[in-house]
């Protein structure tokens, strides 16, 4: 987390150093996940990142309470070097959604015949290869279902929308948002109704006491997250791109990269 907010920031090891006066071994060892608190709280001071949350995730002293919402899916390949997630929801009828589809979709098509659910959309939330790898799978098991990508970052051959679509898959209504940063284009799908709580499909904008690197705009990334995520119910179980599920009240009271929704000395 260190490393992704200095490279977010474009801070060299030199300036960070002399900013947080710290030796460089300290930043390169902190880095390696050396927990040393004293220079941990000052790289964080400079870096505009949560300390005490920083600490206390190297400690293992926190991780997410797992939301449980009935319909919702969570499918991680272990097969692929970044196990990626990717997610199938179904509502009460039985109609289904999907968002992302890692590199094999072999368990979601088992799951949705196992279910016999029938499969309204798939939702992709940015153009990276690890979310849409198995987009030929899935198309060649389910040609009908209408295929989303944000029009920012779009996929060959799918319905391209903007930020404010909506997706209704009987009783599942789908809201997007532009949540870009990490790419120029990251749309996250948020299902209003359906289920029994809200959900976020957030692609790689959020992670559980982290987010998704500024590849395209660490500045952007920030903003719209606060403005299109934190914004949402604190009860909106958020469904990354990696890692484990969370709440939004979960980061707002964990997440180091976040410090303006933690209590204030």
């Amino acid at each position: 987390m260190v490393g992704k907010a200095q490279r977010g920031l474009g801070m060299t090891d030199a300036e960070l150093c002399a900013k947080a006066d710290v030796l460089i071994e300290d930043l390169v060892d902190v880095r390696h996940g050396l927990l040393r608190e004293e220079q941990v709280r000052r790289i964080a001071g400079i870096l505009h990142l949560q300390a005490d949350c920083l600490i206390a995730i190297a400690k293992k002293q926190w991780y997410p309470e797992i939301p449980i919402v009935p319909g919702l899916r969570q499918i991680r390949d272990e097969h692929h070097e970044m196990t990626p997630n990717a997610y199938l929801i179904s509502d009460a009828n039985g109609d289904a959604v999907i968002f992302d589809t890692t590199s094999d979709a072999s368990p979601m098509i088992d799951m949705i015949r196992r279910h016999s659910l029938r499969l309204g959309a798939i939702c992709l939330t940015h153009t990276h290869e690890d979310h849409i790898m198995a987009l030929p799978q899935l198309r060649a098991a389910f040609p009908e279902t209408p295929v989303y990508s944000p029009a920012r970052e779009p996929v060959a051959d799918t319905i391209q929308i903007d930020d404010g679509h909506e997706i209704r898959v009987s009783d599942l209504q789908i809201e997007t948002r532009y949540t870009i940063g990490h790419t120029e284009g990251g749309m996250t799908y948020v299902v209003r109704r359906g289920l029994s709580v809200p959900v976020a499909a957030v692609g790689d904008a959020l992670f559980a006491g982290s987010m998704g690197g500024g590849r395209h705009s660490w500045a952007e990334a920030l903003s719209t997250n606060r403005k299109q995520l934190f914004t949402l119910a604190e009860e909106t179980a958020v469904l990354p791109g990696h890692g484990p599920m969370t709440t939004i009240g979960q980061e707002k009271r964990h997440n180091p990269f976040y410090p303006e929704f933690k209590p204030q000395p």
